[in-house]
C-alpha cells in the first residue's frame, strides 16, 4: 500500500470512528500502585483528607469529587464524616500548548514545476491548541496515614467543552483498578 492510500485509509478510520472510540483512544490506561500488604477488603468507609486542595477550576473539582464518591460507593464503600477507613486526596493538572501537524502533500496543477517539493506537491502545517490533563487519586489508610493505593491517568488530550464526560472517563479509568487484585501466592 502506498503512502497516499495508507493516509487515506487512516483518515477514513478517524472519520468513521464513533465518539466512544475516540474516548477509548484518548485514555487507554491508568498507572496504579498499591501496597501489597494492605487488606483492601477491610476498607468499608472513606472521607476526603482535610488537606485536600481543590482543582483550580471549580467544575473540575465538583466533578472529580462527585465521580470518585459515586464510584467508590458503587464498589461498596460508604462516605462518612468521621472515623473513615480510607482518606482520599486527588491532584489534577491541565496545560495548553500549540501542536503542529503536517498535512498530506498535494499534487501540483498539471504542467507545474516540481523542483524542491515532495512528489511535486506542497506541504501545509496545521497548528492548533492542544489541551492535556491528568488526574491522580490517592488513598491513605486512616489508622496510620500510610498511602495504600495511588492511581494516575496519563496526560491525555481533553476537550474543555466536555469537562463532565472527560472527568467521568478519567475517574472510571482509575477506579476500574480499585480494589487491586490480591497478589498470587
Amino acid at each position: 500500500m502506498n503512502m497516499r492510500a495508507s493516509s487515506l485509509a487512516f483518515a477514513a478510520a478517524l472519520l468513521t470512528a464513533s465518539p466512544v472510540d475516540a474516548q477509548i483512544l484518548k485514555l487507554t490506561q491508568a498507572e496504579v500502585e498499591s501496597d501489597p500488604t494492605a487488606d483492601f477488603a477491610a476498607f468499608k468507609t472513606f472521607a476526603w483528607k482535610d488537606t485536600q486542595v481543590p482543582a483550580a477550576n471549580p467544575t473540575v473539582h465538583t466533578n472529580v469529587v462527585w465521580y470518585v464518591e459515586r464510584g467508590l460507593q458503587g464498589k461498596g464503600l460508604k462516605k462518612v464524616a468521621a472515623d473513615a477507613d480510607l482518606l482520599l486526596r486527588y491532584y489534577s493538572s491541565a496545560s495548553e500548548s500549540l501542536k503542529s501537524q503536517p498535512t498530506e502533500a498535494t499534487a501540483p496543477p498539471s504542467g507545474a514545476t516540481t523542483s524542491g517539493s515532495i512528489a511535486g506537491g506542497t506541504t501545509r502545517v496545521d497548528v492548533h491548541k492542544e489541551r492535556r490533563a491528568s488526574l491522580v487519586l490517592e488513598m491513605y489508610r486512616a489508622s496510620d496515614g500510610v498511602l495504600v493505593w495511588k492511581g494516575a491517568t496519563p496526560g491525555a488530550s481533553f476537550d474543555k467543552d466536555r469537562l463532565d464526560s472527560e472527568v467521568s472517563a478519567a475517574v472510571k479509568l482509575l477506579l476500574a483498578k480499585y480494589p487491586p487484585k490480591p497478589a498470587a501466592r
